[in-house]
């Protein structure tokens, strides 16, 4: 039994959301699509319009969040407006993938996921690694695990024809920049 894909509205263009979640969400094989993008205008809502033929683009958040086309909505936004968003999302029948930091304060999260919860509807931050396994040893091969030491890489969250732009931690001693 094929189910429709889930239709996802994206609330700004943000670099994660030109260079990330649109073409990870063209990977799903037909289980997400973007259905939906509201941008202030201009250069990002033409951006959109290439980077995803046939989305719509709104140039106001809430027309976006009041669309029967979107079921699920991704906030990119500043981290001030993550909760304000979030509930917003949340009141218009929407699922909600909030990117991190999901808030600034730990009321603002109590009310997220009483919202969301209060609606019976999916609410997340987005934390990549939460479902990557920790490490390809099984637990236990090696002993106990006391400490795991990371860091975070982020590949192809550039939009299409944009450059590496050189940022203060990239020029760090010891540290290479690639791209």
């Amino acid at each position: 039994m094929r189910h429709s894909p889930l239709r996802l509205g994206i609330l700004g263009a943000a670099r994660i959301a030109l260079g990330g979640i649109i073409p990870a969400a063209g990977r799903t094989t037909g289980a997400v699509e973007v259905s939906a993008v509201a941008t202030r205008g201009g250069v990002k809502g033409a951006a959109v319009r290439e980077l995803v033929p046939g989305v719509e683009v709104f140039e106001d958040y809430e027309a976006l969040l009041e669309s029967e086309s979107v079921d699920a909505v991704y906030v990119p936004l500043p981290n001030s407006m993550h909760v304000k968003w979030t509930l917003k999302a949340l009141e218009a029948g929407k699922h909600v993938l909030c990117e991190k930091p999901f808030c600034m304060s730990a009321g603002g999260a109590g009310r997220a996921v009483e919202a969301a919860r209060g609606a019976g509807l999916a609410l997340m931050e987005g934390f990549m690694y939460r479902f990557h396994p920790p490490d390809r040893t099984p637990p236990g091969a090696t002993g106990r695990r006391t400490h795991r030491r990371g860091a975070p890489v982020a590949r192809g969250v550039r939009p299409p024809g944009e450059r590496p732009g050189g940022r203060a931690r990239d020029r760090l001693p010891g540290r290479r920049r690639f791209g």
